[in-house]
């Protein structure tokens, strides 16, 4: 579960509360299940009122990992991710990651960031 919610406090509870209702969740359809939740709109929601950070955001939504990690954050959008909670540093503290795949996911479905093929 720390895995899938990225150790965000609110979507790890989240999680505990989609498998209390249904313990023959399969990790694929929990993830499923947090796209579709409301709270993982509700993190996303600030940033999109914001229309000068949506092309951003869609760019930095391709991949999980968003940049260098830095002491300090110059870039107001990777900074207010960060803080907000929505980013993590990686394990070597090196470099800037979405929090975890189910938020990704959610925010290219909510901005509409589907890549052209």
């Amino acid at each position: 579960m720390l895995n899938i919610s990225g150790g965000h406090p609110k979507i790890l509870e989240k999680c505990f509360t989609l498998y209390i209702k249904n313990s023959n969740l399969k990790i694929s359809d929990l993830v499923d299940n947090l796209v579709q939740s409301d709270l993982l709109w509700r993190l996303i929601t600030p940033f999109i009122q914001n229309t000068q950070y949506w092309q951003k955001l869609c760019q930095l939504l391709i991949q999980d990992d968003v940049g260098p990690s830095q002491i300090y954050l110059y870039d107001p959008l990777l900074r207010r991710l960060y803080w907000n909670n929505l980013l993590k540093r990686d394990k070597e503290n090196r470099r800037l990651k979405w929090r975890c795949k189910a938020l990704r996911l959610a925010s290219q479905q909510i901005l509409k960031c589907y890549r052209k093929k």
